[in-house]
């Protein structure tokens, strides 16, 4: 990385059903509840990995990234809550239409 202040990681999380298959119980299904994170804890967990030493431990992109997705999947686990998912009936009300004629 070069000196610049302008440096920025940019990553994108894929998550796939298996990740939440330990968020789920027999009735409800959770998901994260992303408005009540933790933010701040978030990045102070990110930015006290040595992403250097992490680096010379696993010099293969793949083997990286796993860990690199395990660290983050680590502070989502920690920081961000699980709620209930609202379930959809499937039942649509129908607005009455009366006029009192």
């Amino acid at each position: 990385m070069g000196s610049s202040d302008h440096a920025v990681v940019k990553y994108i999380t894929a998550v796939t059903i298996n990740d939440y298959a330990s968020a789920r119980n027999s009735d409800n299904i959770l998901k994260y509840d992303w408005y009540k994170a933790d933010y701040p804890s978030m990045e102070y967990l990110h930015s006290a990995v040595d992403w250097f030493s992490l680096l010379s431990v696993y010099p293969d992109s793949i083997d990286f990234y796993s860990a690199f997705l395990s660290t983050v999947r680590r502070a989502i686990n920690l920081c961000v809550p699980l709620r209930h998912k609202q379930g959809f009936s499937g039942i649509k009300k129908m607005a009455s239409c009366s006029k009192g004629v």
